[in-house]
Parts: structure tokens; C-alpha cells; sequence
């Protein structure tokens, strides 16, 4: 089987910079190309490496220089430096908010700003106070919207049993330590303390 692990990181990398990149209000055109290099390599059917080296990646449309140079990046030390700096510009939890459903990025640049919301303890804070409802684009149907969403995804996404996220780490650790130039690898937070549930 072709092993698409790398196409996906990838993919979630490029879409990760445009998110962020859209929180903090940048270029609009590098945000759109990013998104398209995201879908590009995440719909690619075969490893993106093997296209890289032939050459034929260059050649593909949307995906100009600069992409191309932190696929390049990826492939050679499995990061892509300009998105860890892009991660240094915004509070280390305000990611977490794009996963609730019903927040895109223009959301959570909002309630960053307006209401200096950085994490969903904080999100969910500011939909008691009633603050959230008074924002533009909010008001108390969407803030409704939004606890739904944070109760779902609490439910279904927050914790996930220890053997499932050590078969997850370990599956990470395999493929990480498959690329060229990494050789230890630690799984972190919580897993390391060995909790039962897994919420980092």
C-alpha cells in the first residue's frame, strides 16, 4: 500500500499556517495558496516524496516556489520552519478553537481580539458572561450554536482512551523516526504520565 502518512502531515501543516496566518489578519493571497497546497497534496493518491524528487512536484499547478521549498523542508527534517514561526505569533491554545464546531478562523481572530479569548476554557467563559452574544456575526443563536459545538466535541473528541492514544503515538513515533535526520522522539504531556484519559 502506498503509505500517504507524510501527504496528510503535509497537508494539515499548510492548512495550519493558512489558519493561523488568517487569525492574525495576513495576506490573503499566501492564506488562498496555502489552503490550495493543502488540498493538492492531501487529494494526491500517491507519496508526495518520490514527486518531489522527479521533479514532476515543481511542475504541478498551485503549488509555487516557496511551497515548494517547505515541502522540500518537510521531507528533508520532517518540519517546516515557518510554520513553528507562525505558532510563536499566537497563544499556544488558540488553535483549539478552530476544532469546535462553528468557529472557521474569521471566528476565532474575533473573539481573540475583541475579547482576548485564547483557549476553549476561555471560550466557553465568555459564552457565560454573555459577552460572546454581543460580538458581530455572534449574537445568542450562534453563542448557542457554539456551547453544542463544545459539548460535542468534548464528548467526542477530548479524551481518548490510554491504549488508543499510545497506538496513535507509536504509529507517529514509527513514521517520525522513517524520516531522514530525526532520531529521538518523545511522546509528551500526558501520555507520559501515563493518565488514563488523554486530553493532550
Amino acid at each position: 500500500g502506498v503509505n500517504l502518512m507524510k501527504n496528510a502531515i503535509l497537508s494539515e501543516l499548510f492548512d495550519e499556517m493558512a489558519d493561523v496566518m488568517e487569525i492574525l489578519g495576513e495576506d490573503r493571497f499566501r492564506i488562498n495558496s496555502y489552503r490550495k497546497v493543502a488540498r493538492i497534496i492531501g487529494d494526491m493518491p500517491t507519496d508526495v516524496e518520490p514527486l518531489l524528487a522527479t521533479g514532476q512536484l515543481a511542475k504541478t499547478p498551485g503549488i509555487g516556489k516557496s511551497s515548494l521549498a517547505k515541502i522540500e523542508e518537510f521531507i528533508k527534517t520532517g518540519m517546516i520552519t515557518a510554520h513553528g514561526q507562525l505558532l510563536t505569533k499566537i497563544p499556544p491554545k488558540l488553535l483549539e478553537l478552530l476544532k469546535v464546531p462553528g468557529m472557521g478562523p474569521k471566528g476565532v481572530k474575533a473573539v481573540y481580539e475583541k475579547l482576548n479569548v485564547t483557549s476553549i476554557a476561555k471560550l466557553k467563559s465568555a459564552i457565560k458572561s454573555g459577552s460572546l452574544a454581543t460580538l458581530p456575526g455572534f449574537g445568542d443563536k450562534k453563542a448557542a450554536a457554539i456551547t453544542r459545538g463544545i459539548e460535542f466535541l468534548e464528548k467526542s473528541t477530548g479524551r481518548i482512551r490510554l491504549d488508543q492514544a499510545l497506538e496513535a503515538a507509536e504509529l507517529v513515533k514509527i513514521f517520525l523516526q522513517g524520516l531522514s535526520g530525526i532520531k529521538i522522539i518523545q511522546t509528551a504531556g500526558s501520555l507520559r504520565r501515563w493518565a488514563e484519559t488523554i486530553g493532550d
